[in-house]
């Protein structure tokens, strides 16, 4: 039988939420990879008309640090209307790995970047990432093969960053 899968990238997974979560559409299997952020009425995956939710998010890193994680995806969730984060345990989607790899591995390498195709192959969608052998695997029913998501701590600019707000915006 025939499955019906999304796979979206940035402000795409906004889109696509919308569209699962308002309309008589169902797919099989939705993927949000570096999202721009679920709108506000989509908090668990649960309000998506998708048997299986997954979701690949690389190290939150500021505009300026492209190379060393995703650059845009938690910028986009600064906007109004779309502040869920779907790689959250809270949200309830299966998160797989998309960054952890070592930079120079052969083969799954890491994604370093927020777009989804770069020239350095560092992109969700690039080949030979760990993203893309992921997209592969849930969207043909193989996801016990993927790799689990585990977040990487900020980068120790972004750290050195916070500790410095954490005075003003209090403990997080």
């Amino acid at each position: 039988m025939p499955t019906t899968n999304i796979v979206a990238h940035s402000y795409g997974t906004t889109a696509a939420a919308v569209a699962l979560s308002t309309t008589g559409a169902h797919v099989d299997r939705f993927v949000a990879l570096g999202s721009a952020g679920m709108p506000n009425a989509v908090d668990s995956a649960g309000k998506l008309h998708a048997e299986h939710v997954y979701v690949g998010q690389a190290r939150n890193v500021l505009p300026d640090e492209a190379g060393q994680g995703d650059q845009l995806a938690a910028l986009g969730r600064t906007a109004p209307g779309h502040h869920v984060d779907p790689a959250t345990k809270v949200f309830g989607a299966t998160t797989f790995g998309t960054d952890t790899n070592a930079a120079d591995a052969a083969e799954q390498r890491p994604v370093l970047n927020h777009d989804p195709l770069t020239s350095d192959g560092s992109g969700y969608l690039d080949a030979d990432t760990e993203s893309v052998y992921h997209v592969g695997r849930v969207t043909t029913g193989h996801d016990s093969d993927a790799t689990p998501f585990r977040p990487k701590p900020p980068t120790d600019r972004d750290r050195a960053l916070l500790d410095r707000l954490d005075p003003l915006i209090g403990e997080r």
